[in-house]
């Protein structure tokens, strides 16, 4: 039977706050994680991401095997490994702690401290996926995107779900401000799949940049959702982002499984539109913390 693993000096980082790339790509490049050839996406938005990486996920697995996609998410609900999704089961407490321990012991001992809590967790989802040899991970952006620690990936491609107001100490509070933030993810010449172009503020930003990057846009249509095949019993803010979803593995080439086999949401995400039983009465669970997210959940 497996030891309880103590991840409290990790713990130890919670609450601290450090945006740039820089403390996290001089760790990357001592633990000589492949930042470039790996096929990776990354997933922003004030809200959806959590769902729409977890259909992508569902949807590529379905396609290449289960052991064969990489889900880095967050927060986690219950335990620390619901963070990092590989087949069935998250990622066992023993791998991540081996590999932890490998980050911590690679790294110079000054640059290890300077890094925050989801700095070392992507670089742990990295690893990890490294160490599984999956062929493709989806990576959901922490907070922005433009200085988020995830970004220092070459993603094959982006995802942008919504914009809305969140974060703005760190992020602006105008809408065209976090967009600008969100669209930091778009890469060169690589496809940039947009959620929300009824949002007309944020999609002239994020036309704006796609442009700059010379990165073919996708953007989401009303009729893709209607289209899309998910349950009408779904909220609509999920069917919108299954299309989106959908949308980007079709992309890739990706043959669809119905909506069905999916089940009613991605099972990965606890504490979202979760229906309960508590003592014979139903709850509806959601962890939408802002203006917008409220508002798609009522």
């Amino acid at each position: 039977m497996d030891q309880p693993v103590d991840f409290s000096y990790l713990y130890s980082k919670r609450g601290t706050m450090k945006l740039g790339l820089e403390r996290i790509h001089a760790a990357a490049q001592e633990l000589a994680i492949d930042l470039v050839t790996k096929p990776r996406i990354l997933v922003a938005g004030t809200n959806g991401k959590g769902s729409t990486a977890g259909f992508l996920w569902q949807i590529l697995r379905s396609h290449y095997g289960p052991q064969s996609v990489g889900l880095f998410t967050s927060p986690h609900l219950r335990h620390f490994r619901e963070r990092f999704q590989v087949g069935d089961q998250p990622v066992a407490d023993q791998t991540l702690a081996e590999e932890l321990d490998q980050i911590r012991s690679s790294l110079y001992p000054e640059l290890f401290d300077q890094l925050s809590f989801f700095e070392i967790n992507t670089l742990l989802a990295l690893r990890v996926f490294e160490r599984v040899g999956t062929h493709i991970d989806i990576m959901e952006v922490g907070l922005g995107g433009r200085l988020d620690s995830t970004n220092i990936c070459q993603a094959k491609a982006s995802v942008i779900t919504t914009i809305g107001h969140d974060h703005e100490e760190f992020l602006g509070s105008t809408m065209a401000a976090i967009a600008g933030e969100k669209a930091g993810i778009i890469k060169p010449r690589t496809p940039v799949f947009w959620g929300e172009p009824h949002n007309t503020e944020a999609d002239q930003v994020i036309r704006r940049q796609a442009a700059a990057q010379d990165a073919p846009l996708h953007r989401l249509a009303r009729e893709e959702i209607a289209a899309s095949g998910a349950p009408a019993d779904w909220p609509y803010y999920l069917r919108q982002n299954y299309a989106l979803a959908q949308k980007v593995a079709q992309h890739w080439g990706v043959d669809l499984p119905p909506a069905a086999h999916l089940g009613a949401r991605p099972y990965c995400l606890r504490g979202r539109f979760q229906r309960l039983l508590w003592e014979g009465s139903p709850y509806l669970v959601d962890g939408c913390h802002n203006p917008e997210g409220v508002m798609a959940l009522v």
